[in-house]
């Protein structure tokens, strides 16, 4: 994804410690959801109160970065 190289952007001198942080972070969240999904799946018999759920929450994620997502400098 394009938006991983921004880091570079807010954070300069902690763009690779940001990149490490966030890659394992997406990484974890990657292996956890695909083992919840299942068991959500399995637990409701649906796939489609699975997609719901997930469009849920990619709406409540786009309010969130809209509201307080920034392109200015953060940290020197």
């Amino acid at each position: 994804f394009h938006y991983f190289f921004y880091r570079q952007d807010i954070a300069p001198k902690y763009a690779g410690s940001l990149h490490g942080m966030t890659n394992g972070i997406g990484t974890v969240a990657a292996i956890v959801s695909t083992v919840g999904a299942g068991y959500f799946v399995q637990w409701l018999g649906s796939f489609q109160a699975f997609l719901t759920l997930t469009a849920v929450l990619y709406f409540s994620a786009t309010i969130f970065y809209n509201i307080y997502a920034t392109g200015d400098l953060v940290f020197d």
